[in-house]
């Protein structure tokens, strides 16, 4: 490596206070954070200059994904990648923007974001970044693209708040909102439809404006997105969860995915323990071993303006919603990801809009969670295992519930059309079937989706066992006359379930208040203001609009 890494903060840390606003990515063996802002305070004072309550991040800061770290002690866990005063950097330092890793595990860009404190984002700085880790220390950002005028036919503005997310080469940006804060050539704010690729390796861009989600006019932002190649035949799918829109919260049962290919939107309605409409939370996605892909979601803040400490999972190709029993702190304005061997990353976040004083639980704003054991870790294993999702996952898949998935689209089955194997969990959750009744596995290998195979097996070895025993009782009695035999029930298979979590199939009987099948994985103020009725296909908003101005928008189910 060609440029220089230093650590972040060789001090004990006892000064730090909250991180916020950043995004993250995954490029090679690092997680880069970029944007944001952070505060430090001593004695109850803060440690800014200006005396501002938090200051913004300049640097470009990573935390290894190879080595074993803690984020418990004195030194703090982050590398910190500090730009030279003359380097073509991105400026100014963004909130909600755009962050995507490419294919090769090189090169990381950054599109969008806005200012903070009612900045005006100059029009030369509305471009594409790229940042280079290899690159010399304090010039590894240069400008990658300038962003074109038009692209598709469409009108191509900053914008930020949207849902970023990359894979295969491809960046995309989902919905977001437009203001001076993220173009100066926006003179009226307003929320920005549709999606926008980037393609990472032929530098092309596409702007699927048209084609909405959440018909009729797809203004969506605070949402979160994952991309995935773990289906559709390897190509990826951007699967798109929560946030608002022009008619109120997203509900979180209705999951929207794109298809890149197609330049198609498609919903696919969610069973289980759905999780709470939200803005502001954070996600992270992984491919389990048996075939399957998780997305789990974490915090945010809820319609009544309530942080939200709760974690969920949501399982693909189900698309069945599970509630962890994971203590976490409640946080909003925090970033998510997946650094690899079955462990996501939490970073940043504060527990209320724009209060930086209270001390972060984390010592320097990173939690490590053990995605299968669903437990906080004190710091990072780059040598952990391959993911394996949670045992009430797997043992859902292995009762034969994905063939009970009833889906609102045949083109969008199609896409998710795979083989899941998973291995049965020793000691599995009970469930509660169709009827009421409670069933528990006990020991197995791996299964199929249709459970068929783990009934036939456990019904055969019931039967060579009471041959076994019949034989049996016939040579004893043979040999000693009226001699009795006793068989004697095998109770190992009727385990307690573990405490981690249970699970409901989809055709369970324990419902919710919205008489919706739930499943568990054990237990676990604002004013708002009315977009007014579409015209144009814009949404205008507030004048006053930025990301510094606590402004929370009313929506409801698409």
């Amino acid at each position: 490596m060609h440029g220089r890494e230093r650590r972040a903060d060789e001090s004990d840390g006892s000064a730090h206070r909250r991180r916020a606003m950043q995004q993250i990515a995954v490029v090679g063996n690092k997680a880069y954070l970029n944007g944001g802002r952070v505060s430090e305070y001593i004695d109850g004072e803060t440690q800014n200059s200006n005396g501002a309550t938090s200051s913004e991040l300049a640097s470009t800061f990573s935390l290894p994904l190879d080595k074993l770290w803690s984020n418990s002690t004195k030194n703090s866990p982050y590398g910190d990648y500090s730009p030279n005063a003359d380097s073509r950097r991105p400026r100014p330092i963004r909130l909600k923007q755009a962050l995507w890793g490419d294919r090769a595990g090189k090169m990381m860009y950054r599109w969008g974001g806005a200012t903070s404190w009612g900045k005006t984002m100059d029009e030369d700085d509305v471009v594409l970044f790229r940042f280079d880790p290899d690159r010399q220390s304090g010039d590894q950002w240069d400008e990658a693209d300038k962003t074109p005028e038009d692209v598709d036919g469409n009108t191509f503005v900053g914008n930020s708040n949207g849902a970023s997310a990359s894979c295969n080469g491809l960046g995309f940006y989902v919905g977001g909102l437009a203001s001076n804060a993220s173009d100066s050539t926006v003179s009226a704010n307003f929320s920005t439809p549709g999606v926008l690729m980037y393609d990472m390796e032929d530098g092309t861009w596409t702007n699927s404006t048209t084609v909405p989600l959440n018909e009729p006019n797809g203004h969506v932002w605070s949402m979160e997105a994952q991309c995935t190649t773990a289906f559709n035949n390897a190509d990826p799918l951007l699967v798109v969860l929560g946030g608002k829109s022009d008619s109120g919260f997203m509900s979180m049962n209705s999951v929207w995915f794109w298809d890149p290919a197609e330049k198609e939107w498609y919903n696919q309605t969610a069973t289980g323990d759905v999780p709470s409409e939200r803005e502001y939370f954070c996600t992270a996605g992984a491919e389990s071993k048996g075939g399957t892909y998780e997305i789990f979601v974490y915090g945010g803040r809820d319609a009544d303006g309530e942080t939200l400490d709760d974690i969920h999972v949501l399982s693909l190709p189900a698309f069945h919603w599970f509630n962890t029993n994971v203590s976490a702190p409640a946080r909003l304005h925090h970033a998510c990801a997946s650094g690899g061997n079955g462990q996501m990353l939490a970073v940043g976040g504060v527990e209320k809009e724009w209060e930086w004083e209270t001390p972060d639980p984390w010592r320097w704003s990173v939690g490590v969670l053990d995605m299968k054991e669903l437990e906080w870790k004190d710091g990072y294993n780059g040598d952990a295992g391959e993911y394996e999702a949670a045992d009430a996952v797997r043992q859902w898949y292995s009762d034969g519930n994905l063939d009970n998935v009833q889906w609102d689209d045949e083109t969008a089955k199609s896409l998710f059309d795979k083989s899941i194997s998973v291995d049965v969990p020793k000691e599995t959750p009970s469930t509660s079937s169709g009827d009421g009744s409670s069933e528990a596995s006990g020991d197995g290998g791996s299964s199929s989706n249709t459970g068929a195979i783990v009934g036939g097996v456990i019904g055969g070895i019931a039967a060579l066992a009471v041959l076994g025993a019949l034989l049996w009782f016939l040579r004893r009695r043979k040999k000693k006359g009226t001699q009795a035999a006793e068989l004697v029930g095998d109770h190992a298979h009727g385990a307690l379930p573990p405490k981690s979590m249970s699970s409901s199939p989809a055709s369970g009987t324990r419902t919710d208040s919205n008489s919706e099948p739930v499943s568990e994985m054990a237990t676990v103020g604002h004013e708002r203001l009315e977009l007014p009725e579409e015209t144009s296909g814009r949404a205008e908003l507030p004048t006053d609009f930025n990301l510094g101005v606590d402004r929370h928008f009313t929506l409801q189910k698409p």
